[in-house]
């Protein structure tokens, strides 16, 4: 249900560049509002859904989208989301690190902590070293050990990064169905109707069906001879440049 409320409200609030200042007011009302744990647990379910709307946009169908993103699939959690995301060029190095800065700080906010129970928030030294590391992989000055600054050092830097991955699913585009080799075929065919090309071949594939393939094994042939050239003159062409 919080990722469905929140795919809604990126819709609703991000329509245009413009937009991709900061997180949506209601993003900024429940952080404002919340407990120091809840409003971690809500930034990072956030980060995570934008995630997976940027991977989800990278693949061939909603359907497979859906397999990888599913809870047990293979992008299942906020950490395989962050890899798979690097691993396929939709984050880059910097924002990683960010996002994993996070992750860590989300897991000690939701995390029991046997000597300390569930007290590990902005007041303290872990949580308080954590986002200072996550300030300053986005040059924010980190000088402050108030709890109030350090959740709000914490907002900005989430507000931040937020901003670049927007940014970074705007550049994503859809791939392409892959097609048989048949179909590729059928589509050079095409291509090719009416040419001197598309007549041998044409000519070569009936020979083949009547038990002949010699015609159509040295046309194979030839072509790969004139591709051969084409790319050794293109080489040397480059070289000459």
């Amino acid at each position: 249900m919080r990722a469905l409320y929140l795919r809604e409200m990126m819709a609703k609030n991000f329509q245009s560049p413009e937009d991709l200042s900061g997180q949506p007011k209601e993003i900024t009302a429940l952080f404002e509002s919340e407990s120091d744990r809840g409003a971690i647990l809500i930034m990072a379910a956030y980060l995570e859904e934008i995630l997976g709307c940027n991977i989800a946009a990278y693949c061939v169908s909603e359907d497979a989208a859906n397999d990888i993103l599913d809870f047990r699939g293979p992008a299942g959690g906020f950490d395989l989301k962050i890899r798979l995301s690097f691993a396929l060029g939709l984050l880059h190095e910097e924002e990683k690190r960010g996002l994993e800065a996070i992750r860590k700080i989300r897991n000690t906010a939701a995390h029991f902590d046997r000597k300390k129970g569930f007290d590990v928030l902005f007041d303290t030294e872990r949580t308080q070293a954590l986002v200072h590391n996550l300030a300053s992989t986005k040059n924010i000055d980190t000088n402050t050990d108030s709890p109030s600054a350090v959740k709000r050092l914490f907002f900005l830097s989430v507000r931040l990064l937020v901003s670049k991955l927007f940014a970074r699913g705007l550049e994503i585009m859809p791939p392409q169905k892959p097609t048989t080799l048949k179909e590729k075929a059928n589509h050079f065919r095409k291509l090719m109707v009416g040419t001197e090309l598309g007549n041998a071949l044409a000519k070569a594939e009936e020979e083949a069906q009547n038990g002949n393939l010699e015609p159509f094994i040295k046309l194979n042939e030839e072509i790969k001879r004139q591709l051969e050239e084409k790319l050794a003159r293109s080489s040397n062409e480059s070289d000459k440049v």
